[in-house]
């Protein structure tokens, strides 16, 4: 495929998403999310159209981040409000003490920049606002969020 061919479907492409009200770095982000694709399964054969393709594969990318955040919406939509006044048990203030310590051994073991989104995250940023800050893209903050998720769960040390 032709690099010059395959950069003016690029911009074909992100072009129609951002007509269609898609921010245009998302736009952007999935559009490469599909090129990537596209390259790693052409595998030699030459496609009709490398527009359509795009077109295709992003928008599908494009559907998934919006089923994704609608279902991290709804997923925070149902978490109970925190209980404040009650008495707190002092073996419930061990375990959260013996939790934070755990949790920021964890934290110090990931990247500085995946530490940087979550420290961001956790003053009350959004995603969007974190990847001006720190001058990355929206998906790569996203992918920080789920990098650092997913250290945290695989964690062999998590006793807690």
């Amino acid at each position: 495929m032709d690099p010059a061919e395959l950069a003016l479907a690029v911009e074909k492409v992100v072009g129609r998403h951002v007509a269609a009200g898609v921010d245009r770095a998302e736009a952007q982000d999935c559009v490469q999310d599909a090129v990537v694709a596209l390259l790693a399964t052409a595998g030699g054969h030459r496609l009709v159209s490398a527009e359509a393709w795009l077109t295709v594969a992003s928008r599908r990318r494009l559907v998934d981040h919006a089923r994704r955040a609608r279902r991290e919406r709804a997923a925070l939509a149902r978490v109970p409000a925190p209980v404040t006044d009650l008495a707190r048990d002092p073996g419930e203030t061990v375990a959260d003490r013996a939790l934070a310590q755990w949790l920021a051994h964890e934290l110090a073991a990931l990247p500085l920049t995946t530490r940087m989104v979550c420290a961001l995250l956790t003053s009350g940023m959004t995603h969007r606002q974190t990847a001006a800050e720190l001058g990355l893209t929206v998906r790569s903050v996203e992918s920080h969020v789920r990098r650092a998720r997913h250290c945290l769960r695989t964690s062999p040390h998590r006793e807690v």
